[in-house]
C-alpha cells in the first residue's frame, strides 16, 4: 500500500510539473512573438502594447514558477 501511495504521489507531482512546463513553453513563445512585434521601426503605440503584453506574460510566468504541490 505504501509503495502504491508513493507511486501515486510521484505521478501527481510529475503531472503538475508537466502542466507547468507546457504552460511556460507557451508563454515564452508568446513573449518572443510580442518582442518581435515591438521591435524594429514600429510605432510607439505598438511598442507600448508589446511591452504591456510582455509584462502580463511575465506575471503569469512568475505565478507558474511559484506553483506549489498541495
Amino acid at each position: 500500500d505504501q509503495y502504491r501511495q508513493s507511486a501515486d504521489t510521484v505521478t501527481s507531482r510529475l503531472t503538475v510539473l508537466d502542466t507547468i512546463l507546457q504552460s511556460l513553453i507557451g508563454e515564452m513563445t508568446s513573449v518572443r512573438v510580442a518582442a518581435q512585434a515591438g521591435s524594429g521601426t514600429v510605432p510607439e503605440t505598438q511598442r507600448a502594447a508589446s511591452a504591456d503584453t510582455i509584462m502580463a506574460l511575465r506575471e503569469s510566468i512568475y505565478a507558474a514558477v511559484n506553483t506549489q504541490y498541495r
